[in-house]
């Protein structure tokens, strides 16, 4: 052992005490997993107190001086909230843990590695807003048989019950739309250029040109 120091058993570790004049210095070599700690203080005497550790703790942890020579410190339970997120389990205050936490969700974004980022229409998963994989809410439209919340969200511009649908007929995509190519599109105002009546709101192509009027 070096000159200066001696040791203090313990079952949860060893403290190794360096009890030289200009300074002392304790560290803690704790088995089963927990994590070493150190702390030095100069001058001798008492290596740490309940208040210094407390204000060296992060927001994220409850600190105590253990037998005033280690701050002994133990994670905020996971998941409670701090000051730019939530706790994890080691002690850290983190954006997200999962991309259904606040802000993530919020602002439509993913969260990874604890830290909310904007979501990808390629990154193979189901996230940002998604009503499907890769694909409605902010992405490119979903195919049939997809997942949808609205007609926008649907290459067919068509949502029944939840599921992306072609059309057969007009009256499937409603009054204020006319069914071409199993895809809905809206009808057209007066003066716009249409091939046949049923693509007119005024249900008349024309009258003065190819274009929707008359009534």
């Amino acid at each position: 052992m070096l000159a200066g120091c001696h040791l203090i058993g313990g079952t949860d570790g060893l403290v190794i005490i360096d009890s030289s004049d200009e300074s002392s210095s304790v560290t803690t070599a704790a088995t089963g997993g927990a994590s070493a700690t150190s702390v030095s203080s100069t001058g001798g005497g008492a290596t740490c107190s309940d208040d210094v550790c407390a204000q060296n703790a992060s927001e994220c942890e409850s600190c105590a001086c253990l037998e005033g020579l280690v701050c002994d410190c133990t994670p905020m339970p996971f998941g409670q909230t701090c000051s730019i997120g939530y706790c994890d389990s080691d002690g850290s205050c983190v954006e997200c843990l999962d991309d259904t936490d606040h802000p993530c969700m919020t602002a439509g974004l993913n969260c990874e590695e604890k830290t909310c980022v904007a979501a990808s229409c390629s990154d193979g998963e189901v996230n940002g807003g998604e009503t499907d994989l890769d694909c409605g809410g902010p992405c490119p439209p979903c195919a049939n048989a997809q997942t949808c919340a609205v007609n926008e969200d649907c290459q067919s511009a068509l949502c029944v019950q939840t599921t992306c649908t072609q059309c057969n007929t007009h009256a499937d995509c409603g009054g204020q739309r006319y069914c071409e190519g199993n895809v809905c599109h809206p009808k057209k105002d007066y003066f716009e250029s249409c091939s046949a009546s049923y693509q007119c709101l005024s249900n008349y192509c024309g009258c003065i040109g190819l274009v929707c009027g008359c009534v």
